[in-house]
């Protein structure tokens, strides 16, 4: 199998916040093409819900959501960390 991952040379912090961390990275190909700046965001572990009320239907909440400026249906979601319990279905 062909390798394809690129090898980072250089990473520097740029945001480093609770809900989300910024980094920039300078990367080179497998082609040996170096890609300087390459962004990285990354989040907390995220997670979402598909649920289905006893007649079928689909659970939804309303959400402001500033970057946007709306207020939307979205299904149920959030963070998730190892602390919260793992609910199994009844």
């Amino acid at each position: 199998m062909i390798d394809l991952k690129w090898k980072t040379l250089k990473s520097e912090q740029l945001f480093n916040d609770l809900w989300f961390k910024v980094r920039k990275d300078t990367c080179e190909t497998p082609q040996g093409k170096i890609v300087d700046p390459y962004y990285v965001y990354e989040f907390p572990t995220w997670v979402t819900c598909f649920a289905l009320t006893e007649d079928n239907k689909v659970v939804m909440e309303m959400q402001y959501r500033h970057a946007i400026g709306e207020t939307c249906w979205e299904i149920p979601g959030g963070v998730w960390t190892m602390k919260m319990p793992i609910l199994k279905p009844p």
